[in-house]
């Protein structure tokens, strides 16, 4: 897959590249777990891969991207968002679903949760609800921190990704034990939580818990 002359002068990553031409079955190498790709690398001009994907109408790749963790959100050079440059519905609408998403998780609404999640599925067969949004939190991030307990057994079903980190590399169990949410602790090691993971400054979710004395998760944890 070679490059074109403008593609290096705007200082694309092979995956910018991919995604603009829409060569799915790259996209996906690039993002495989031994290779993790950054999928909201950001070129010359602000663009990420979703903002390419979305702008040439390429709508498996834009929910490939959502599902490794894109901002759905992200802002380009000239103030674009995805859903901005895209001129195909199915990628609109899927992409205002993922906003309805985070507007639903931050009302703690799970009714709504649910029927966009159930809608968004007409639009791509790829977990759309890992997606990240400008401050680098997924959905499961907020629920966990805010003690959502309803919120994040919903998403917990739709095999969104337990470990997923911010730029502190905290995972939604480092928040939960944070703020002391038991219900949603069970939750996320019952589904795939990492209990060892370490954030940034080296901490367990069980050295968070520790710091706050947050009792009931060490006994739990022992």
């Amino acid at each position: 897959m070679e490059q074109t002359f403008m593609q290096k002068i705007a200082g694309y990553k092979p995956i910018h590249v991919a995604a603009e031409m829409g060569f799915k079955d790259i996209v996906e190498f690039y993002l495989d777990r031994e290779r993790s790709a950054d999928v909201n690398a950001v070129s010359i001009f602000g663009s990420t891969p979703l903002h390419l994907a979305a702008g040439n109408d390429f709508k498996d790749i834009v929910g490939m991207l959502l599902h490794n963790g894109a901002y759905y959100n992200a802002l380009d050079g000239f103030n674009l968002t995805p859903l901005q440059l895209s001129k195909e519905n199915c990628i609109s609408t899927l992409l205002r679903i993922v906003e309805e998403l985070f507007s639903a998780v931050e009302k703690n609404d799970y009714f709504m949760l649910e029927n966009e999640i159930k809608v968004g599925f007409n639009y791509s067969k790829y977990c759309f609800a890992n997606a990240k949004c400008l401050k680098n939190e997924t959905l499961l991030h907020f629920a966990s921190k805010n003690g959502c307990e309803e919120i994040v057994v919903i998403l917990l079903k739709q095999k969104i990704n337990p470990n997923t980190r911010d730029p502190n590399k905290y995972t939604p169990l480092h928040y939960a034990a944070k703020s002391s949410h038991f219900n949603v602790v069970k939750s996320l090691l019952m589904n795939g939580a990492v209990y060892n993971a370490l954030s940034h400054n080296q901490e367990t979710a069980l050295d968070i818990a520790v710091g706050k004395r947050n009792y009931q998760y060490v006994t739990f944890r022992k």
